[in-house]
């Protein structure tokens, strides 16, 4: 980045670029759940969404009251089966009561919003089929991140997993599938191609996602990740369920994005810390277990921190030298230029100046990304679907 670039680069803009290169997504959305994750995934390996406002509509006939604290009925019967009453007649085109359309509502709810992960402006479904993806980008561009790993190096090395998500995507014998099925004709399906975002996103990630002409990344936490994911693709190609394959499919997603966000301090610095996952699989009841796990978390989490002090260190070392007085007071009257100035005074008493710079850069820039009500720390994201 140029030096005239980077004396323009707020903390903001600088964690969100460190965030895309490092980590090839947005780690703060704190209510990321695996089917956002999902939804994300699929979207850019079969390059399609399709409107889901017909399906939306069946799922949400009772929405809460958020004011009054109650719930009320939103999406009667009567309104679905004026609209869409075609789909659910029987042989003798009769409509079904509303006691059976209630019950059918009540059980495609249960089955395909069962992460409340459904709302009239976006909504990420308990994936099974094609038609059931979305344009929700709650996933922050994790699924973009995911797609890229199990897809890159191709043609030279073939994208196993992915071939294989594509392939149960667009079968329809499936439970899931079969229930909501009525509606999932409706919405209009349409190519996806990468948004602004998405396509700055993909640029600043490109090295870390480069492979060799083997097709293999060059970053070897990444190349263990894929090698494994394809691994179990292999296996569930030979000897799993359609369900129960998307199902480990996400997971793993899961897991591997906890291995390279920690993994990736240790990647970029020689002396980085390794720390290990321990998972608890007993949601909690082990309290040995359960206080292990949190701190293997910890120490992950504190990773990940000294991985983006440290890239912000380097940004900085280049941009001001090694005198950030003198560039803090070039800097424009802005209230977060006016906030950098403001913590590095406060960290400046005792302290290297290019670390006081950096941990204000830190501070401010965080605080600014992502939604107001949440702090952009580079590990929401874990925590959410860390308990998934």
């Amino acid at each position: 980045m140029s030096g005239v670039e980077s004396e323009v680069e707020t903390p903001k803009e600088l964690l969100r670029r460190i965030y895309d290169e490092e980590f090839g997504f947005l780690p703060t959305n704190s209510s990321m759940k695996p089917v956002h994750v999902a939804n994300g995934m699929a979207r850019r390996v079969l390059g399609t969404q399709t409107d889901f406002a017909p399906l939306a509509r069946l799922l949400r006939q009772y929405v809460d009251n958020q004011r009054g604290g109650f719930k009320e009925e939103r999406n009667p019967n009567s309104a679905i089966l004026d609209s869409f009453g075609g789909r659910f007649t029987d042989r003798f085109d009769n409509r079904p009561s509303d006691e059976a359309m209630t019950r059918f509502r009540s059980l495609a709810k249960d089955t395909l919003g069962a992460d409340d992960a459904v709302f009239p402006t976006l909504a990420s479904f308990t994936l099974s089929h094609a038609r059931m993806i979305t344009g929700d980008i709650s996933d922050n561009g994790l699924g973009d991140f995911l797609a890229s790993v199990l897809t890159a190096g191709t043609p030279q090395r073939p994208d196993t997993a992915a071939a294989l998500l594509r392939e149960l995507l667009e079968s329809d014998t499936d439970p899931w599938t079969t229930i909501g099925w009525p509606l999932l004709d409706v919405g209009d399906e349409q190519p996806v191609p990468l948004g602004a975002t998405a396509q700055t996103r993909a640029d600043r990630s490109a090295i870390l996602l480069a492979t060799d002409e083997q097709g293999d990344f060059v970053s070897a936490t990444l190349q263990v990740l894929r090698d494994r994911y394809d691994q179990l693709a292999r296996y569930e190609q030979a000897h799993g369920s359609k369900l129960t394959t998307l199902r480990r499919l996400v997971l793993f997603g899961v897991f591997a994005t906890h291995v390279h966000i920690i993994q990736r301090c240790r990647d970029v610095t020689p002396d980085g810390p390794q720390p290990p996952i321990l998972l608890d699989l007993f949601d909690g009841r082990r309290r040995s277990l359960r206080e292990a796990s949190a701190a293997t978390l910890q120490a992950g989490l504190r990773a990940v921190e000294q991985l983006v002090v440290h890239r912000i260190r380097d940004h900085l070392v280049a941009v001001c030298g090694d005198n950030p007085e003198a560039f803090l007071a070039t800097l424009p009257p802005s209230e977060e230029w006016d906030a950098v100035t403001q913590e590095f005074e406060a960290q400046f008493a005792g302290d290297d100046p290019l670390n006081a710079i950096a941990e204000s850069f830190w501070k401010v820039g965080y605080s600014r990304v992502g939604p107001k009500e949440v702090q952009g720390f580079p590990w929401n994201t874990l925590l959410a679907l860390g308990v998934c």
